[in-house]
């Protein structure tokens, strides 16, 4: 059965729930007061002489001065949301007679709090037209900060189902790009580290937070290998920090990991603010109205900028509030929002190296034959075969979205285009010189778009071919910008004359794949060869694409024969899943890794680790899992 909660109590019952309880009194309305007690809450009671009770000021959502204009509904986990595995619960509040689509925050609990403890935050920013998300965690007092980060982005996974799950309260409802994530002391520190983990958040609001990531490579002067450092917080997720003037004296054991801290580890290139109450505790902004409602008042500004769009708020955001002891931000109005990207579809695809978006948005982008920068591109949908685009003149289709500082055109379709309009001029027509080892079927085309190019199709669809298997591909080795002809070498599926400095690019030998003639070329590309070109040594590469979802490559090189390990972990250091441990010959290796753990279930979104061990070599990379 389908339940329904709506709220008619004021908001200022949130106030006084909270202030019967820090007084110790047992009450939790104001009925319940007499009159003498009464009195002593004239800011959320009043005395009715008529009837000789205590009542509540104000009205539901719509009517009190705290409160938005919109009443406020809720549904549970029970109701057909899709359960979790790291967190226990969820509810869900959102806005009757919103018009337009809703953009999302979930809300964490501090140290041993329950979901209930983030009402009053949920209720406060529904009434404003969004939709609030209370989480309750496994273990309220035991999970980490690393732990209770991860648990939020999978509840932030289950969210967006509900827009296409038809009989979801929220069925075609949500913004699914906009989401904001708010923590409260141990679960402040957390959203940080969501916005490490996925980059795609719009929003990161931290409430007198505390942090502790264990790191004994990073922090290795720490006791317990225990510190805050730049690494830590790389995200760039707008971020709003609210902080205590004196936390330090309430939790002296937390010097350096406070709001303040986490503030100036928090890369200067991110947006970001620190608004720090003359004499606040640790509970200075526990609560929407706490330290005269300013802590409200910031925090849906920020929402309303960041989450809506809505520009008008950017001015009120650099306001600094009366009680505040400091209050600093590298959040810049004059820049505004990023333009909309220009009106094309075709062009180079580009990798791009460095981006200022830091997310899905800033990972490639679209450039004209000239180099100019028409827009970035993202892969949201996981297109097949995506990196054979790169660096390829192509016509793309696709949605505009928004990301972090900037917007993207998210590709539903891509193909290869040979009509561009400055061609090059190659040494003989690529597919006359080209075979498809893969498949007997597949038609090449030649395209002469940024390079020569031997491409293959099936059925109008484009058909990658392995390479023959006596040939090393050097399509992606770089000789250099020297005119010295080295000779004939298989690139981009074909015998391509190779020109370029020399033969050995990174310590690796590549004469015996050069031949010295195209008809020595073409021979060898038909024929079995088992010399290989080994490395000289241990290397594991970084993960490609990264962030990824669902698939991501792993390259790694091995000089000699020996056993090989190589083993995924998650940021607790539990073993995920052991994808290589068998003894294997030297040469350039890969393996993929599918986002599954050794039962072959698909694993939550968040930070893994892979880790290779070959003899005596050990190294590790961090992988980005986004769902």
């Amino acid at each position: 059965m389908f339940y329904l909660r709506r709220f008619s109590l004021s908001y200022a019952r949130y106030y006084l729930m909270t202030l019967f309880f820090i007084s110790g009194f047992a009450f939790s309305e104001c009925s319940d007061l007499n009159q003498t007690e009464c009195a002593a809450y004239p800011d959320y009671c009043t005395w009715n002489s008529e009837q000789s009770i205590c009542e509540e000021l104000g009205g539901g959502g719509g009517g009190s001065s705290e409160l938005g204009p919109y009443e406020v509904v809720s549904y549970f986990q029970g109701d057909g949301v899709e359960p979790g595995t790291l967190y226990a619960d969820a509810t869900i509040y959102y806005p009757l007679e919103y018009n337009g689509l809703l953009g999302s925050i979930v809300l964490g609990p501090g140290f041993g709090g329950d979901q209930e403890t983030m009402e009053n935050w949920a209720y406060y920013f529904t009434s404003y037209g969004f939709v609030s998300v209370t989480i309750q965690y496994n273990d309220t007092e035991n999970d980490s900060h690393g732990y209770r980060a991860e648990a939020i982005l999978e509840l932030i996974s289950s969210i967006k189902i509900e827009n296409d799950r038809p009989n979801s309260q929220l069925y075609n409802a949500l913004d699914t790009n906009e989401f904001a994530v708010l923590g409260y002391s141990l679960s402040g520190g957390a959203v940080q580290l969501s916005a490490v983990l996925d980059s795609s958040l719009s929003a990161v609001i931290a409430l007198n937070p505390t942090i502790i990531v264990e790191d004994c490579d990073l922090c290795a002067g720490s006791e317990y290998c225990i510190c805050l450092i730049p690494e830590f917080l790389d995200h760039a997720v707008p971020t709003l920090i609210i902080a205590g003037q004196n936390e330090l004296n309430e939790l002296p054991d937390y010097d350096g990991l406070l709001g303040q801290d986490q503030y100036y580890n928090t890369p200067e290139t991110t947006t970001k603010m620190l608004y720090e109450i003359s004499n606040g505790g640790h509970s200075s902004s526990e609560w929407p109205g706490a330290s005269d409602g300013n802590p409200g008042e910031l925090a849906l500004h920020w929402l309303n900028y960041f989450i809506k769009n809505e520009d008008d708020y950017c001015d009120s955001l650099l306001i600094s509030p009366e009680n505040a002891s400091q209050f600093v931000t590298t959040l810049d109005c004059e820049q505004g929002p990023p333009p909309p990207p220009p009106i094309t579809n075709i062009g180079y695809l580009r990798q791009t190296e460095a981006s200022f978006c830091m997310d899905d948005c800033g990972m490639y982008h679209l450039e004209s034959e000239n180099g100019e920068f028409f827009y970035n591109v993202a892969n949201q949908n996981n297109i097949p075969n995506f990196e054979y685009f790169l660096d390829r003149f192509v016509e793309i289709d696709g949605d505009t979205v928004q990301c972090v500082e900037c917007s993207a055109v998210n590709v539903n379709s891509i193909f290869l285009s040979n009509e561009c309009e400055q061609p090059v001029s190659c040494f003989v027509e690529p597919c006359t010189v080209s075979n498809c080892t893969s498949s007997d079927n597949a038609e090449c085309i030649d395209n002469y778009c940024g390079g020569c190019y031997a491409d293959y199709f099936y059925e109008d669809e484009l058909f990658v071919c392995e390479n023959p298997g006596s040939m090393n591909d050097l399509t992606n080795v770089d000789f250099g910008l020297c005119e010295m002809v080295l000779g004939y070498g298989w690139r981009n599926n074909h015998c391509s004359l190779i020109s370029g400095c020399g033969f050995i690019i990174d310590d690796v030998n590549y004469s015996d794949f050069i031949y010295s003639s195209l008809f020595d070329c073409i021979s060898a590309s038909t024929l079995g060869n088992e010399n290989e070109i080994n490395p000289t040594v241990f290397k594991l590469y970084q993960n490609h694409p990264n962030p990824f979802n669902p698939q991501t490559s792993l390259r790694y090189d091995l000089p000699n024969y020996g056993l090989v390990n190589i083993t995924i972990y998650d940021m607790m250091g539990r073993v995920v899943k052991m994808l290589v441990n068998s003894s294997q010959t030297a040469g350039y290796k890969s393996i993929q890794w599918n986002a599954t753990n050794d039962r072959n279930e698909p694993v939550s979104a968040g930070l893994y680790l892979v880790s290779i061990q070959a003899g005596e070599f050990r190294q590790t990379k961090k992988m980005v899992l986004l769902k």
